[in-house]
């Protein structure tokens, strides 16, 4: 094979840019997508001290409305304990991350038990489900 034909076939083989593709820059993946990490927190800690608006905010919110990995991870825990009708508390929330081998993975009991900043109430996790963006 001569050198010009080699050099012809990588040539042709070398992928032409697609000028329909779209390309996003590497300091706009940088930065994480809109949240608020207070408002998960709020709707979390307004659950678990009043189990009873659980059937209030679950049509609202999914679990894939929460940015912050551990919240994502509680609120998920706590939409099954809803949905299986074991009741919601956090002594139960946290034998179920400790079953999941999760209690790690949430930054320990001491995330679980910091709360939210301001006492939750019934209409402040309606306020806090608005406030996280939904798909």
């Amino acid at each position: 094979m001569s050198n010009s034909s080699t050099e012809k076939r990588y040539r042709n083989s070398t992928p032409k840019p697609d000028h329909n593709s779209v390309s996003i820059g590497t300091s706009l993946l940088a930065h994480a997508p809109p949240h608020n990490s207070d408002a998960e927190q709020g709707v979390i800690g307004a659950l678990l001290l009043d189990p009873q608006i659980v059937d209030d905010v679950v049509p609202l919110l999914s679990v894939d409305d929460f940015y912050c990995d551990a919240n994502r991870r509680i609120y998920k825990h706590l939409v099954e304990m809803r949905n299986s009708g074991s009741g919601i508390d956090i002594t139960l929330l946290f034998d179920r991350l400790r079953h999941a081998n999760e209690i790690e993975a949430i930054g320990g009991h001491v995330y679980l038990m910091s709360g939210p900043t301001q006492p939750p109430s019934r209409g402040g996790a309606r306020h806090g489900s608005q406030t996280l963006p939904s798909p």
